[in-house]
């Protein structure tokens, strides 16, 4: 098998996360400091122009804000920070046509100097086009990508190892479709455009790192798409469609080309606001990949089981499934066992067992879990202990312990963890998680 050296960079990274995860928080019999890590929270404050950062505190469950938390981000700072191969930091200023940078404070030779904490980079802010709503780094390539919607593009970016300083793409900007709305990258560049119903395939230049598209690109969508989302293996990938109810299913070919499957669209609720496609892994070891629609207007999810081998999506018996009002967020646990969705119409959070065998969703022990004021999005711990919603509303954000109700081992259940919920600043917009290791034996 041929490995591009993306790729390999992935696996060797990949590779090295593994080695750390074995090793334990201890130094073995050797008496030698081993790895540590520690989580830490960042919550994108879009009203106070802000982001607030805490570490975890990974036997409680509580967030302690970093020492010089909240940090400044510019001008209304939307979506979730992107962090790249743990070195740096990004995150779109809607109002301010920039991308503040940051260097993440995890390079001391102490543990008391990995605080997580953001230190501008000398390059930042990074010019980006108007409006920029969203962004994407990958680390492989050194690559940063910056969807402009107020200008139908993309700006790229070309960083260093560490992603420490980087440098604008000849040519860039770069034409997109119309309301250009969020990125993926797989094989390709994906750029999902709103306002023509379209997917922008868009290949990079070895050498010189810029962006073409792909033969017959842009390729349709239903009306009104909202996100793409590829499965593990790069074969597939589906689009939500808001307007038109729908969900779009395609494989993937030479280049990221993407080709509709029979079949598609396929019905969903009303309104869906994002696709997800997950793959799950039953008690007999059988793999499993489904597709999880969050339907904003109708208060559900429609859950399909794929082909992996045409692409088809089977609708799952029972679906859908019910939420609470007006849901915002889907995300999956990372033991790959449970569902979590943001209501931001009840504000409230509902949680979900997949059965894997099959992708039908069981309501959790309590659920719905009451949260802040309008919660928008949410994030896990790396070891899959915790959750944590950010309440735009409200301003704060909630942290629950998982499986922790009733002395239920793996129940998936929701218990808000001491001093729930943590205050943040005006109008959270989204919460990302990044693990900071240490390690000086190596």
């Amino acid at each position: 098998m041929d490995v591009s050296p993306g790729l390999a960079k992935k696996i060797s990274l990949l590779a090295t996360v593994i080695f750390l995860a074995s090793c334990g928080n201890g130094g073995g019999g050797l008496g030698i400091p081993g790895p540590w890590s520690l989580d830490v929270v960042y919550a994108t404050n879009r009203g106070s122009n802000n982001i607030s950062a805490y570490q975890v505190n990974s036997a409680t469950g509580a967030l302690t804000p970093v020492a010089g938390s909240p940090f400044a981000a510019g001008t209304a700072p939307t979506g979730p920070i992107a962090v790249a191969g743990g070195y740096s930091a990004f995150v779109v200023n809607s109002g301010a046509n920039s991308v503040p940078a940051f260097r993440i404070s995890t390079s001391g030779s102490t543990k008391a100097t990995n605080t997580g904490a953001l230190i501008p980079l000398a390059d930042s802010p990074l010019a980006s086009g108007r409006f920029p709503v969203a962004l994407v780094t990958d680390y492989a390539t050194e690559a940063l990508y910056i969807i402009n919607q107020g200008d139908d593009s993309i700006s790229a970016y070309k960083g260093d190892v560490t992603m420490s300083s980087l440098t604008a793409v000849a040519g860039s900007p770069f034409a997109t479709g119309t309301t250009p709305s969020a990125v993926t990258l797989g094989s390709a560049v994906y750029v999902v455009n709103r306002g023509s119903n379209s997917v922008s395939v868009l290949a990079v230049a070895p050498t010189s790192d810029v962006l073409s598209p792909v033969a017959g690109s842009p390729f349709a969508t239903g009306s009104g798409p909202t996100n793409l989302a590829i499965d593990p293996w790069q074969k597939i990938a589906v689009v939500g469609n808001s307007a038109s109810a729908n969900v779009s299913a395609y494989l993937i070919g030479t280049g990221g080309t993407l080709m509709e499957v029979a079949g598609s669209p396929f019905a969903a609720g009303t309104s869906p606001v994002s696709a997800s496609i997950f793959q799950v892994r039953d008690a007999s070891g059988i793999d499993h990949e489904y597709v999880y629609v969050l339907n904003g207007g109708s208060n559900n999810i429609s859950a399909f089981s794929v082909n992996t081998t045409t692409g088809f999506l089977a609708p799952v018996a029972g679906s859908p499934f019910a939420t609470g009002t007006n849901p915002t967020f889907l995300s999956l646990d990372p033991t790959a066992r449970f569902l979590y969705v943001t209501n931001g119409g009840s504000s409230n959070v509902s949680g979900y067992a997949i059965d894997a065998p099959t992708g039908a969703l069981q309501s959790l022990p309590g659920s719905p879990y009451p949260c802040g004021t309008g919660p928008r999005s949410l994030t896990f711990d790396h070891m899959g202990d915790y959750v944590y919603v950010a309440n735009g509303g409200s301003g704060d954000i909630s942290g629950y312990a998982i499986n922790a109700v009733g002395g239920l081992p793996d129940s998936g259940a929701l218990t808000a963890v001491p001093g729930s919920p943590f205050s943040s600043g005006i109008n959270v917009d989204a919460v990302t998680t990044y693990t900071v290791t240490w390690n000086p034996s190596i």
